[in-house]
């Protein structure tokens, strides 16, 4: 027998014009050493307040509510977006496929299902990669999500995304 669960999804596009919060433009800093990526000030590299006040409207954009589970995949060196949502009430983890990685642990690095790495400033973080979420040796593969956030910046240069 063949079960499919469907599960109702919200969709919001946001754009420059529709109250994005993210910066409306981007100023490339050229005079950086030899081998640094371009940096943007108006970007959030190194900017946790910044991030954590987008996150803050995000959350209000999209409806999120105290107790809600949250993921934030590839916090990579910042926890910010996780630390908001926790101080706003919700029950936020961390994933990334390089933080806390034991290498003698998986002989493949693309192959690595979630376990549980640290917990950081009250965030639960995990090493492993979001494909490998379900796998039978992922000690998430049990856990329900209300949203994963996929927060980034290319090199941290200005070009910020957040897909919740």
């Amino acid at each position: 027998m063949l079960c499919i669960e469907y599960i109702q999804m919200k969709i919001k596009i946001l754009d420059e014009n529709s109250g994005n919060p993210f910066p409306h433009k981007v100023t490339v800093c050229s005079t950086l050493g030899i081998g640094m990526s371009p940096y943007s000030t108006e970007g959030y590299a190194e900017n946790d307040q910044a991030v954590k006040d987008t996150t803050k409207k995000l959350a209000q954009i999209i409806g999120l509510i105290p107790g809600q589970r949250t993921m934030d995949v590839g916090y990579g060196s910042c926890l910010a977006v996780a630390e908001t949502l926790k101080e706003l009430g919700m029950d936020a983890f961390g994933l990334d496929s390089q933080k806390g990685l034991d290498h003698t642990r998986f002989d493949n690095p693309t192959f690595v299902p979630p376990y549980f790495n640290a917990e950081e400033k009250g965030i639960k973080t995990y090493c492993g990669t979001i494909e490998e979420l379900l796998h039978p040796k992922s000690q998430l593969k049990d856990q329900k999500f209300d949203l994963f956030t996929f927060w980034g910046s290319w090199d941290s240069a200005g070009n910020n995304f957040a897909i919740s």
